[in-house]
């Protein structure tokens, strides 16, 4: 007896998205068959549900020879043996590096080892992402933090040219490496409700003005001897200096009180002059401690406890917590002991919530956090 052999012969290769979809999102080929049954395929196609599996089999081994190449995407437009249009190996590579935020916020606190990847059990289960994606993000992740780790400049152009991501992947694998980089302290049940945005936003922030490019780049073409998930650490040692503002607590009040007026409701003018002290205190100790390494990692946390907490309890809205936050600032600058040590103005941006807007105050690099 000859057995019945399933072959499929082509030349450029085929990728049927909605089942290359599948596979990014775990499914093995049983489940995909199923989900594509569930959607009506194999009406609309008057196709058998053993011809359906055969080619959702031959598309899973495609797609399992063509990871081999995403690992390192730059090879697969070299590439031979598959001979993907342009646009359709961008698609993939997007595809594949893609990730879902909720997995992402459970990785980033901790460690990138093998006993971390062992345990992503507890993680597809918590989440609702199956196991193989939830390895295959935990793969890329790790992969790119090697790749870029020991390299100089700016990390997201590091990655797009390593791994040929679109800008707005590049950005946020660029936020995650940060993160990890630095050991921030992510897992503590008080930053539960925060989310991997949360804390992407407030990489990127840091990264632009905190981080060796930043603080000594010059007009012109980006330095790359400088890498921005580097913290610049003289700049940590000189936030100390915001320390003297605790001595004219009273004077820096009353300036912030006097431009305020008119800007934000009375009733919040009225929650400033009672708890000035401790919006200022908190922002303050917060940025006097980032020189030492402990302090830094606990950053998120000593601003949702000092910082954002105070702000939710006193139910300040985004618009008014922007407009306190740049007047705090601009208040603080004008006072002599600060423009004698010449620091820069600042400039704190838009928010669309009070939890960003409290928590991306470590933007302005003269607003003490």
């Amino acid at each position: 007896m000859i057995p019945e052999v399933d072959i499929f012969v082509g030349n450029y290769t085929i990728i049927d998205q909605e089942v290359f979809e599948l596979w990014i999102q775990g499914y093995a080929v049983g489940e995909t068959v199923s989900v594509l049954q569930q959607r009506g395929e194999l009406e609309a196609w008057g196709a058998s549900l053993e011809l359906v599996t055969s080619d959702t089999a031959d598309h899973y081994r495609t797609f399992g020879m063509l990871e081999k190449l995403l690992v390192t995407p730059p090879k697969l437009a070299e590439e031979w043996t598959f001979q993907l249009e342009p646009a359709l190996q961008k698609m993939v590579i997007q595809k594949y590096y893609e990730f879902d935020d909720i997995v992402i916020r459970e990785i980033i606190g901790k460690k990138l080892s093998g006993r971390t990847r062992k345990d992503l059990d507890d993680v597809a289960e918590k989440t609702g992402v199956l196991l193989r994606s939830c390895r295959r993000q935990f793969d890329n992740v790790k992969r790119i933090f090697k790749q870029v780790d020991e390299m100089t400049g700016s990390v997201v152009t590091n990655i797009q040219a390593s791994f040929l991501l679109p800008t707005h992947l590049a950005k946020k694998y660029a936020a995650i490496v940060f993160i990890i980089n630095n050991r921030f302290e992510t897992s503590k049940r008080k930053l539960n409700y925060l989310t991997c945005e949360d804390f992407c936003v407030c990489a990127s922030q840091m990264m632009t003005s905190w981080t060796t490019a930043a603080t000594t780049a010059p007009p012109g073409p980006p330095d790359t001897n400088h890498d921005d998930t580097d913290l610049d650490r003289d700049f940590l040692i000189e936030l100390r200096d915001f320390k003297l503002l605790l001595d004219r607590e009273k004077e820096h009040r009353n300036v912030t009180l006097s431009h305020l007026r008119g800007k934000i409701p009375d009733r919040m003018c009225s929650e400033v002059e009672s708890n000035f002290k401790t919006y200022s205190r908190g922002i303050i100790n917060i940025g006097c401690s980032l020189n030492n390494s402990r302090d830094l990692r606990d950053f998120f946390i000593d601003a949702v406890e000092k910082v954002v907490d105070p702000c939710r309890q006193a139910r300040w809205k985004s618009a008014e917590l922007q407009i306190f936050l740049q007047v705090y600032a601009d208040a603080g600058s004008a006072l002599d002991i600060m423009t004698k040590t010449s620091y820069p103005p600042l400039h704190l941006p838009s928010s669309e919530s009070l939890e960003e807007k409290a928590t991306t105050t470590c933007e302005g690099r003269g607003n003490g956090t």
